[in-house]
């Protein structure tokens, strides 16, 4: 079960760190405690952990920038909040007001500013005394909420200048709280989303991954990775050119991996688990750590390379995509991170290259 003592669920883009860890100082000097998704063991059922303190927490602060809308994940997050009925308080960071929440107030915390006193106060009335999920409640569940979205439209932080003020919302919440009506199951996070037209380019990967035919999801995203740096297929992607691939048609990529793999496989997904293994996203060769990832996602079994993969779901997590890294060693088939003429080095700097590129472009 999700530790209940967070009911702060904080969804922002890694890139922006820097202020989202000022940010949670304010909130514990506040006595408010906040669930952040590096808290997971990326090698266990991350997403299913995601979702299940989604629905535990009792508020939902989102940090918008550039990078944290260009985030899958983020927008899986705010889709499912949303979707969920989640008191939402977004703070703009950098950038413009996001359409999905134009219904709400957002606070502006350009310059990197903390929000001012009333936007605590505010959320921590959000956070009503016995709102928690009950032990009995599981990812699949459905979940019993208040309708709290138009009641926290009519809140504006300037409004709250008495403990009056903050009582009398406090028992509004309360009353909403006891009128809890059910909703019917909700989608996954993934499928929260509403799914975007498929570019023509990928249609035959989104066809493929739709069908769980998984071997030809994998030799046409070889395919797509290969003419996207302008080179031939039967050629390789080198380091470098990895270290520089466009985030957008990389992220097209992932994102149709996780979708139809409910959140198994993808390049985030094993960068994740790499990350988890003590890999770092440097573009160099880390021997430990490698290892411990290939050990984890079914790559290598006791230190011994396995000779077949196993193109199906319930392989384990971050298995796919692979593109054949079974002839690795035979130089007979051109794999994504290989590079031309490749030794065992060039092969796991290029992997360490592709993991740098998945972090920079926050997939």
């Amino acid at each position: 079960m999700p530790d209940a003592s967070h009911p702060i669920f904080m969804s922002y883009s890694r890139e922006d760190q820097g202020y989202v860890k000022s940010l949670i100082s304010a909130f514990e000097a506040r006595g408010l405690s906040v669930w952040l998704d590096d808290r997971i063991d990326y090698g266990a059922a991350w997403q299913r952990e995601i979702e299940k303190h989604l629905r535990a927490c009792q508020v939902f602060v989102l940090v918008m920038t550039p990078r944290s809308y260009d985030s899958h994940w983020v927008q899986c997050e705010l889709s499912f909040a949303l979707e969920i009925k989640k008191p939402i308080f977004p703070l703009l960071l950098e950038g413009e007001r996001w359409f999905s929440v134009s219904r709400l107030q957002v606070v502006d915390v350009k310059g990197g500013m903390l929000p001012p006193d009333r936007f605590f106060r505010a959320l921590s009335a959000s956070i009503v005394s016995g709102s928690v999920l009950p032990d009995t409640v599981t990812a699949s569940d459905p979940l019993n909420v208040a309708s709290t979205v138009p009641l926290q439209e009519k809140v504006t932080w300037e409004s709250l200048e008495t403990e009056d003020e903050l009582n009398a919302l406090r028992q509004e919440l309360a009353a909403l709280q006891a009128q809890r009506v059910k909703q019917p199951p909700s989608k996954p996070i993934n499928g929260a989303i509403p799914t975007k037209p498929i570019d023509a380019r990928y249609a035959d990967l989104d066809r493929y991954l739709k069908n769980g035919q998984w071997k030809e999801a994998d030799d046409e995203t070889y395919r797509l990775m290969v003419t996207e740096v302008d080179k031939d297929e039967g050629q390789w992607c080198d380091p470098k050119a990895l270290l520089n691939f466009p985030c957008k048609p990389l992220r097209v990529i992932d994102e149709l991996w996780v979708r139809y793999s409910n959140g198994k496989f993808g390049f985030s997904v094993q960068t994740k688990l790499y990350l988890d293994c003590g890999g770092v996203a440097d573009g160099s060769y880390h021997e430990e750590a490698w290892d411990k990832f290939c050990e984890a996602n079914g790559w290598q079994v006791k230190g011994t390379y396995v000779s077949s993969v196993r193109f199906d779901v319930s392989s384990p997590i971050g298995h796919l995509p692979h593109c054949d890294l079974s002839k690795i060693f035979q130089n007979q088939f051109p794999i994504i991170m290989f590079v031309e003429k490749p030794t065992q080095t060039t092969f796991y700097s290029a992997f360490s290259s592709l993991v740098c590129r998945v972090v920079n472009c926050d997939l």
